[in-house]
């Protein structure tokens, strides 16, 4: 068993909104969830960027292997806040912008990582 297998992903659980947004308006921020991301360092957004070496592919004609030439890692993943959450937030100035580090909780429907949803502010 892996470390998402033996995770109750029926419960409720915690993101954490890491960049500023506005309180009157919805989409997707950047989130990290400590539940799915373990080992991944929470200070701020990290985005990385590497590039893919071919020197360990097997292939009778090297040149015939085609990569895009990079990987992007990050430690967030976008949640979709919609505008009811956003305005239990308190404004921090008169525009209605809000910094980031603002906790909410969220639920996987049907316990499927992939389906999440946002249910309240922590």
């Amino acid at each position: 068993m892996n470390y998402v297998e033996g995770l109750d992903m029926n419960a409720s659980h915690i993101a954490i909104i890491l960049e500023q947004f506005n309180i009157n308006s919805s989409g997707e921020l950047k989130c990290r969830i400590p539940v799915l991301m373990p080992g991944i360092p929470s200070d701020g957004i990290i985005e990385l960027n590497t590039r893919i070496s071919t020197s360990s592919l097997l292939n009778k004609v090297k040149s015939d292997i085609k990569t895009n030439g990079k990987i992007a890692t990050c430690n967030y993943l976008y949640i979709d806040v919609p505008q009811w959450i956003r305005r239990y937030f308190p404004s921090e100035d008169e525009y209605g912008n809000v910094s980031g580090n603002k906790k909410i909780i969220i639920t996987f429907i049907g316990g499927d990582i992939n389906h999440i949803r946002v249910i309240g502010r922590y």
